[in-house]
């Protein structure tokens, strides 16, 4: 793999990180993008990391190129102050797999790297033949949100993305029509301090009011809340629990391509519930492991491509 960032301590740092993978093998460096794309063509790496800021070449442009002249997987790894300066969407539109915060010495570093590595090497599996350049979504001159946020739930629809689902999330979330009784809980694997600027690029591309979701959330109809999933905390888990302990009305649970699904309890146990469980279908996902023991354990109602998810969500949603 290549690493791709302007600080050289930071290259050391993430080599030292992933060389502690036998299955790992970091064969070169670049400082800046434009140097990335020609050591591209010169190792012709399996998989890239790719910083955000860089002299001569930022990290968006260089992805651009990338994705265009030699498509592979890309990991973008931004610093805590970046992640509030920047637009994940942007990286995770373009097509870069997933989205990483740079390790850091005040946190734990072995949670930092078991997190990096297991982040690259699901990378690495990505099927980059499904790799689709996506138009970015229209913004809604004509949004009317005054019917958003004061109507009661009385259906919940989760979705759960991970490396190489984002697309797939934006079409769900884009498309969606505001019904007032049925709210969105939509989970991105991505540093969780990426849910706001997440939330502002979505509102105004969608009919549904779209929210950070926050601790103890009160969820309303018509409004999408949206969160970022660290795989080491599991969110998505904990809100699976707690819809299968306190809410009483219809459920869908739909899982894209790389979502982080853990030991598949709490799907056991939502469905349990009643809760319907859609899976994108495997040959259409990028990273399609995760979801494989879904599948396996036959706790799939349904697969399907994201087109038919669609559909499928439009008729769940209620408008009374």
């Amino acid at each position: 793999m290549l690493i791709a960032d302007d600080s050289s301590m930071m290259c050391k740092v993430l080599t030292e990180i992933l060389s502690s993978d036998k299955n790992i093998e970091v064969v070169g460096t670049a400082k800046n993008g434009e140097e990335a794309i020609k050591r591209i063509e010169e190792l012709s790496p399996d998989l890239i990391t790719l910083d955000v800021n860089m002299p001569v070449m930022d990290g968006v442009t260089a992805l651009k190129h990338i994705m265009i002249k030699k498509p592979r997987p890309v990991v973008v790894l931004s610093s805590a102050t970046e992640v509030s300066q920047i637009n994940a969407a942007d990286f995770l539109r373009l097509g870069a797999v997933d989205f990483l915060n740079k390790p850091i010495r005040s946190k734990d570093m072995d949670v930092q790297r078991r997190q990096i590595i297991r982040s690259v090497r699901l990378a690495a599996t990505a099927k980059m033949d499904n790799f689709r350049r996506m138009k970015e979504p229209k913004i809604l001159p004509d949004k009317d949100q005054a019917a958003s946020g004061d109507q009661l739930c009385k259906s919940i629809i989760v979705i759960n993305s991970g490396p190489g689902g984002y697309s797939e999330l934006l079409d769900l979330i884009c498309g969606a029509k505001n019904g007032v009784q049925t709210c969105m809980v939509a989970f991105q694997t991505m540093p969780g301090e990426s849910a706001v600027s997440l939330a502002e690029y979505l509102n105004p591309r969608t009919r549904l009011n779209v929210l950070p979701l926050q601790p103890n959330q009160q969820f309303s109809g018509g409004c999408c809340y949206v969160s970022g999933n660290d795989i080491e905390e599991n969110a998505f888990d904990a809100m699976i629990n707690s819809v299968a302990d306190s809410f009483s009305g219809e459920i869908t649970v739909v899982l894209l391509s790389g979502a982080a699904v853990g030991n598949t309890d709490s799907i056991r146990r939502i469905r349990a519930k009643g809760a319907k469980i859609i899976v994108q279908k495997l040959s259409s996902c990028m990273v399609s492991e995760p979801l494989e023991s879904i599948v396996r354990d036959n706790l799939a109602d349904t697969q399907a491509v994201t087109s038919e998810i669609a559909a499928m969500l439009l008729r769940e949603i209620r408008h009374k």
